[in-house]
């Protein structure tokens, strides 16, 4: 699926995208990116996962379909 370069970088967005999560929460000060955080298709990861770097073939197997389940739980809990 892909890169190793594009996941790893993909993953790492995730985690800063976390940490202002968290400082949201901290602070009780939601920021613009925050209203967003349902679209599961807007992050670093999800423009990944879902662009064109994921051959097809991939997109159709269950490897796939679990990482975009739990991408997309994770983002509906964060909202």
């Amino acid at each position: 699926m892909g890169g190793s370069e594009e996941i790893n970088k993909a993953v790492l967005a995730h985690g800063e995208w976390k940490k202002k999560l968290a400082h949201a929460i901290k602070s009780s000060k939601v920021d613009e990116w925050l209203k967003t955080v349902q679209d599961d298709h807007a992050c670093e990861f999800g423009v990944w996962l879902f662009g064109p770097e994921v051959p097809a073939a991939e997109k159709k197997g269950p490897h796939f379909t679990k990482v975009r389940s739990l991408h997309s739980q994770f983002h509906k809990l964060a909202s």
